[in-house]
């Protein structure tokens, strides 16, 4: 399946771990997150309810409060969609030569870099885009996952 880019950057921002994944997005949480009006976000929550993929829930402390949050095929939608990608990613990754791999996690390093002095969250997107690998020390963040790749598939 897929999803306009709208609905895309919705899903994406609901599928955090950790409180709010369980819980739920309000949604002047999400529109203030994606920079979007919220009549835009609410057609992008209508369709995704629609399509099954997110359920609007109540605030239990203040019933004012819509929350959004992934559903269990919404969920699962997101897993194969990033094991996709991962399994791209790696195909491309073992394709170039150990130059361009070192090259590669050079750019990505001045990217988290421009990210972190800009106070975004460039290096969460980074890493959620990279293949899943282990990180060992002295690496981290994106260009980590990369570099550990590039001594550990050579």
């Amino acid at each position: 399946m897929q999803l306009p880019l709208a609905q895309l950057r919705v899903v994406q921002s609901l599928s955090l771990d950790g409180e709010e994944a369980v819980a739920g997005a309000p949604m002047g949480v999400l529109r203030d997150r994606l920079g979007v009006r919220l009549n835009a976000l609410t057609q992008s929550a209508n369709r995704l309810v629609q399509r099954g993929l997110a359920e609007r829930v109540s605030d239990p402390n203040d019933r004012r409060i819509v929350r959004l949050r992934l559903t269990q095929r919404g969920c699962e939608w997101v897993a194969e969609r990033r094991r996709q990608r991962r399994e791209h990613l790696t195909g491309i990754w073992m394709r170039l030569d150990a130059d361009r791999r070192e090259a590669l996690v050079r750019a990505v390093r001045t990217l988290e870099a421009i990210g972190e002095s800009a106070g975004s969250a460039v290096e969460t997107r980074l890493e959620r885009s990279l293949p899943e690998w282990d990180i060992p020390e002295p690496y981290g963040g994106a260009a980590g996952a990369l570099a550990a790749h590039t001594t550990e598939r050579g």
